[in-house]
């Protein structure tokens, strides 16, 4: 619309992808996925909280809070949202329920084995690392927290 495409390039912040209806929403989640990135979980969890109160289908941002509260650490809010997230996957992406799927099993229920097995089929499935988290990274961890598996 008349700007020039260095000015465009220098001020554009282009959007986190995530499945939501609301635009407010997705410039919140990826305003709060660049805190994350930049500042960590902590900084990033009054953002993700936002972003669900603007949209409070958004699946993906509960399963992103619910890793955060396990951060924190606070179980109970981690387990709630990781349910929320979970009742809500239907309203995701393919990718995002990978994560969803993954983080409740590895939240609510306690089914590392299956968490891991999430986590095989979503590195088999998406080999090459989106914006997703890491998938890898996050088997990783998972190994380390008992499931008896060595790094992939």
């Amino acid at each position: 619309m008349g700007e020039s495409l260095a000015t465009v390039e220098q001020h554009s912040a282009p959007l986190w992808e995530a499945k939501t209806s609301s635009l407010e929403a997705l410039k919140a989640y990826t305003a709060a996925m660049k805190v994350l990135l930049s500042s960590g979980n902590a900084a990033a969890t009054p953002l993700f909280r936002r972003t669900v109160e603007i949209d409070p289908e958004f699946a993906i941002a509960y399963a992103q809070l619910a890793l955060n509260y396990t951060v924190a650490p606070d179980r109970a809010l981690a387990r709630e949202n990781a349910t929320k997230a979970w009742h809500l996957r239907d309203h995701a992406s393919d990718r995002e329920r990978f994560f969803i799927d993954f983080n409740y099993d590895l939240q609510v229920t306690g089914d590392l084995e299956k968490a891991f097995q999430t986590l095989e089929l979503w590195v088999q499935t998406y080999p090459r690392r989106g914006a997703d988290p890491n998938p890898q990274n996050l088997m990783a961890a998972l190994a380390a927290m008992g499931t008896g598996r060595g790094k992939q």
